[in-house]
Order: C-alpha cells, then structure tokens, then sequence
C-alpha cells in the first residue's frame, strides 16, 4: 500500500517541481517584469475577484435557499449548479459565445447599449463566474446546513426577523465555509482557461501586441507558441497561487469541523 501511495504522489509531483526545475531565480525575475506577463497577472487578479466577489452576492443567497427549502425541481437546480464544474471548459465557452455574440439576442442587445462583453476584459469575468460558482454555492450551502437549525428558529421565535437571525447566527457560524468556498471559487477563475480563451480576444496571430484580455492561463498558452520561459514563469505564478489557496482552504474547513 505504501509503494502504491508513494508512487501515485510521485506521478502526482513530479511534472508540477518539474517546472520549477525549468527556469532559473533570475530568469524566472526577468520574465515575470515583461510587460505580457504583468499584464496578465493584473487581469488574472483582477477579474477572478471580481467574478468571486459575484459569486458572494449571488451563490451564498442561493446557497441558503437550497440548504434550508424544499421545492419542486430542488434536485433539477441542484443538478444545474453542478454542470459548470463537470462540462468541458470549451462546451461552457461555446455557450457563453453563442449567448453574448453579437448577433445573439442577448449580445445584440447590449451592443445597441453601447456595452460590449465578447472579447473584452467583461467577457473574462463572465466566464469566469460561470465555470467558478458552484464552488462557492457547494460549500456555502454545505457550511449553513452544518448550522443547527433550531439556533435560528430561536432567533426567530425571540423577534429576529429573518435577514437578521441569518446575519447573526448563520453566517457567523457558516463563514468558515464561506470562506473557503470564496477561496476556491477564486482559485478556479483564475485557473480558468478554455472558457476564457473563447470569449477573449486572445489571437495568437495579435500576441503580443493586444494588452488587457489575456489572463495568466491564456498568456502560458500564447507564451508557449512564442517563448517557453515566459510560460514557465505564468505557470509558476499559477503554480505558487494554487498551493498556497489550497492550503488556506482546507485550513479553514478543519478549523469549521473541530
């Protein structure tokens, strides 16, 4: 069993220390101050926020309604929020493409408004709340149902409406999921790639002269096709984001459950 295990985490590891193993310190310092890379570093960080600040607006509502209501096609919308998370990234691109083109009803629409979304930063944003929500949704809703609902009947029953007995009691005693549902749900959208690079103007024939709608998954994919070391150090970037996000998650889930 141990071989087996220790085996699975070499496969694991080894490709990821791998591209660490790829660059040097001061190439890898030259290269994350090109101008491409810093750019798709601020969009990266900018968006996924904004996408995961979105998802604290709408998911945790929608999370409280499915962990404390039963309704017809509860188990249709359960299965609807999960879909993003198990589609494939250019099915869930394709979607929002033909949803915000601009000869769509929708994309059409916000044209005559003057507000463009496909192939801009937008776009980036969208796709990224689209494919990095449930994340928010399972764990928020996990967390409130770990709440006793009988703590919140009582706020209730003492006079607490019901937006205060859920600012009160609920959500202080759920935030530890919430939280760490709003860190992997920001984790994700920064990490999103396929979804984004169909909805961006990300054009290997424009790289690198087209600043402001590459994020750090779609520069490493134009980067590779123009300079590998420039993908290392994205990917690296990535690499440092994920672990460390990962680890503060899970701490706070194990901080919930004691």
């Amino acid at each position: 069993m141990l071989t087996l295990s220790g085996l699975f985490i070499l496969f694991l590891a080894l490709p990821l220390f791998n591209i660490v193993l790829n660059t040097t310190l001061s190439e890898f310092w030259r290269q994350i101050q090109d101008p491409v890379v810093l750019d798709a570093v601020r969009v990266s960080f900018i968006t996924s926020t904004v996408a995961s600040i979105f998802g604290l607006i709408f998911g945790v509502p929608l999370a409280y309604v499915l962990a404390r209501k039963n309704f017809p096609g509860k188990i249709f919308i359960d299965t609807l929020i999960d879909l993003p998370m198990v589609l494939p990234p250019s099915v869930a691109g394709l979607a929002l493409w033909l949803i915000l083109g601009p000869r769509t009803l929708v994309g059409s629409w916000l044209g005559a408004q003057g507000f463009q979304v496909l192939f801009t930063w937008r776009a980036i944003i969208v796709a990224q709340f689209f494919v990095a929500s449930p994340f928010i949704v399972r764990s928020a809703r996990a967390a409130i149902e770990s709440v006793d609902v009988n703590l919140e009947k009582a706020a209730r029953s003492l006079g607490a409406g019901r937006f205060y007995a859920l600012r009160t009691v609920v959500l202080p005693m759920a935030s530890g999921g919430i939280v760490a549902g709003w860190i992997m749900m920001w984790a994700r959208a920064i990490g999103e790639f396929g979804a984004t690079l169909m909805v961006s103007s990300n054009v290997p024939g424009m790289f690198p002269q087209v600043l402001g709608t590459y994020t750090l998954p779609t520069a490493i994919y134009l980067l590779f096709l123009w300079t590998i070391s420039g993908a290392v150090a994205c990917a690296i970037i990535l690499l440092i984001i994920a672990f460390l996000f990962s680890i503060l998650s899970k701490r706070l889930l194990i901080k919930r459950r004691k």
